[in-house]
């Protein structure tokens, strides 16, 4: 055990250099000092009074080395000062006795303080790797719950397009029933996670999930241009307004177009908007119709978004809307709807 107590990773053992020694040695001038200014009160008696403190302050703040250490000196220093100058008052046994006396309860003091710090710092590195534990495990539940939700909210897309195009009025119902859930669950999973009311910079994201699907679909990087300025939106608008825009990234690698496209995002009071459209340097801009255009209707529409196709001068542009509240889905004056 007292391998083990020395073995603490050498805390307390001097080092090389002197700064090792500076603690240890201003505690033994300070018991030093004291049991000088208290030399009129004592006179002949209790020459290590003053030392105990010295040897337990040492041991807790350094270790045992240094405890160790404050001990041996504090013996040779008290005995020097405050027994040899008294010899024979008391007979060398009694001073002889109180030396030996005095180290003993020095190292039962090194002993149990060393052992209580060495606890309460297992304990420390315990708690801070059961607290690391948690924080990971909770980082992983939420995480799970934003996937899990974000799965449910495709789903939802999905279950929504299916029931689009079924005849069966009863199975469309329960289709519509079935989005309708699996959007609540969507919903009732981010509440979960704690980031429901977050809002993201959607624009580094766009930008990242773009280039992960043009490096995917093996395609130039240079083909889709993102043009926007910082875009924050909330989480369950985020994860939409990401599933319309890989959609329209895979369709318009499909299309296999000679010009780049340019994706602009922007944010406005009642609505955010993306548009594509193809940069041609001869007819300026050109009309762009994606073919997987029914899951990328079926993920804007699920928030109450809207998939236009704006007249501009130079030509037509696909515009993605989501307005920020129900009372804000009224068409623009210039749009058609793209069915």
């Amino acid at each position: 055990m007292l391998k083990s107590l020395f073995q603490d990773r050498g805390r307390g053992r001097p080092g090389r250099s002197g700064l090792a020694y500076v603690g240890p040695m201003a505690l033994v001038c300070a018991a030093l000092v004291l049991r000088f200014l208290l030399q009129p009160v004592f006179g002949a008696h209790h020459a290590y009074t003053t030392f105990y403190p010295a040897v337990v302050l040492g041991a807790y703040l350094f270790g045992p080395w240094a405890a160790i250490l404050i001990t041996a000196i504090s013996s040779v220093g008290a005995y020097w000062f405050f027994v040899l100058p008294f010899a024979g008052a008391e007979g060398p046994q009694a001073d002889l006795a109180s030396s030996l006396f005095f180290m003993a309860n020095c190292g039962v003091a090194i002993y149990l303080v060393s052992t209580l710090t060495r606890a309460l710092r297992r304990l420390a590195a315990n708690q801070e790797r059961a607290d690391s534990v948690a924080y990971a495990h909770a980082e992983l539940f939420r995480d799970l719950n934003e996937r899990v939700g974000d799965h449910f909210q495709l789903v939802a897309s999905v279950l929504t397009l299916q029931g689009k195009g079924e005849p069966e009025r009863h199975v469309a119902d329960a289709l519509a029933r079935a989005a309708d859930t699996s959007m609540l669950l969507a919903r009732s999973h981010r509440q979960l996670s704690g980031r429901q009311d977050v809002e993201i910079d959607f624009v580094p994201f766009a930008t990242l999930l773009v280039k992960a699907a043009l490096t995917e679909r093996q395609a130039p990087l240079d083909r889709i241009l993102i043009d926007a300025a910082d875009l924050r939106l909330p989480l369950e608008q985020a994860t939409s307004l990401a599933v319309a825009l890989l959609e329209c990234t895979n369709a318009l690698v499909d299309m296999k177009l000679n010009s780049p496209v340019r994706v602009s995002l922007s944010h406005g009071e009642t609505r955010t908007v993306l548009r594509l459209a193809e940069v041609d340097e001869m007819a300026g801009v050109s009309i762009i119709t994606p073919s997987s255009g029914r899951l990328l209707r079926a993920a804007v529409e699920q928030l109450g978004g809207r998939i236009w196709i704006v007249k501009e001068p130079a030509g037509s542009t696909l515009e993605v809307s989501f307005p920020h509240s129900p009372a804000a889905l009224s068409p623009a004056s210039d749009g058609i709807v793209l069915h």
